[in-house]
């Protein structure tokens, strides 16, 4: 006999514990409690948005009567912006939680299984990793990568020194397979060999134009209020990159690593769907 029903979706279960387990996965209640809660969030800065907007006339209001007041409301107005893009950013954050929900329970298996001697014979045609060049090509790392942060610097990558150069051999596990100039074949899990050595061979200048990124965007906020919200996110991106950079040298872990080697799998994914075509 079914006694228990989902009240989003209409699902029947037999019992309240596997009704409760629906309930972690069930997209339409998933979603119903994002939306509320990116609501929530945009009703908050709308709210901050109108008291800055207040305080910002009240300053005008109080200019010729009490320097000491304005200074006050000032600080005021730069905490209230620092709490906005804090709610800001936490929307985002909801967000992307919400779609890697759906990825998980939507998507089917990613995993690519192809036979050792394939990726072997397929690697053994591509080019080989040279980490010199890639030190060599830091100059096309520019600021439109940079400002991506993290993901940036594995698109830089990936656009250019290693180009086509890896395939995936196993997307759910992030594993690729490339070759170098002293090796034949290297199997790379979670991409970490390739992404900690060229991070740590390349640091000092990841860190350096990090900087003067960061320097760029500090100066814009202290010049323009109206770009106060978005240069603080862009400097936010690129302070995460020249951390990164940071940790490599000491070869500490960092969660950050995952959104490198999924965009190298994507793009090991094209090489070897690309490679089977050539051969077809």
């Amino acid at each position: 006999m079914i006694d228990f029903i989902c009240s989003y979706c209409n699902k029947e279960y037999h019992n309240q514990y596997n009704l409760r387990r629906h309930h972690q996965s069930c997209r339409i209640k998933n979603k119903q409690d994002n939306d509320v809660l990116i609501q929530k969030f945009n009703e908050t800065i709308r709210e901050k948005e109108l008291l800055i907007y207040g305080l910002k006339n009240e300053i005008n209001q109080i200019k010729e009567k009490n320097e000491n007041e304005i200074g006050l409301l000032k600080e005021e107005i730069d905490a209230l912006k620092t709490e906005n893009i804090i709610l800001k950013q936490t929307v985002q954050d909801r967000q992307n939680n919400y779609d890697k929900l759906l990825d998980k329970f939507d998507r089917p298996n990613n995993t690519v299984t192809i036979n050792k001697t394939t990726v072997k014979q397929i690697v053994s045609k591509l080019e080989p990793i040279c980490f010199n060049k890639i030190k060599e090509s830091m100059p096309l790392f520019t600021n439109e990568y940079i400002d991506e942060g993290i993901k940036g610097f594995a698109q830089f990558l990936c656009d250019h020194s290693l180009n086509n150069k890896f395939i995936t051999t196993d997307h759910s596990r992030n594993i690729i397979a490339y070759r170098t100039d002293f090796y034949d074949f290297i199997r790379d899990p979670e991409c970490l060999t390739l992404i900690n050595k060229t991070l740590k061979e390349n640091h000092e200048e990841v860190i350096n134009k990090s900087l003067l990124r960061m320097e760029h965007y500090r100066q814009l906020m202290d010049s323009d209020d109206e770009e106060y919200a978005y240069c603080s996110e862009a400097a936010m991106r690129v302070y995460e990159l020249k951390k990164f950079a940071e940790a490599s040298v000491n070869q500490k872990p960092d969660d950050n690593i995952k959104a490198i080697a999924n965009i190298f799998c994507k793009h090991g994914l094209n090489t070897y769907q690309n490679s089977i075509d050539k051969k077809e």
